[in-house]
């Protein structure tokens, strides 16, 4: 049985942002050696280019903290 393009390529986004999400959790707290080991570990996993990955770990980090103080700010 053949899979739809589309959905194989839903897929693949799905879990590179669930790696991301979770990468960039551990990214913030470790040291700057352990930074440059994990950009290596993630733009072999993902393709990504070294400086997206960054933006990407910095990005969802932002989101969370936004999320976080709207939450406590409206209760919402």
């Amino acid at each position: 049985m053949k899979v739809p393009f589309k959905e194989v390529e839903s897929r693949v986004n799905d879990e590179r942002k669930s790696v991301t999400r979770e990468i960039s959790k551990r990214y913030q707290k470790s040291t700057k050696k352990e930074k440059g080991l994990m950009l290596n570990e993630f733009t072999a996993l993902t393709g990504y280019n070294r400086n997206y990955a960054s933006y990407q770990f910095s990005k969802v980090v932002h989101v969370m903290l936004l999320f976080r103080n709207l939450y406590e700010v409206t209760g919402f």
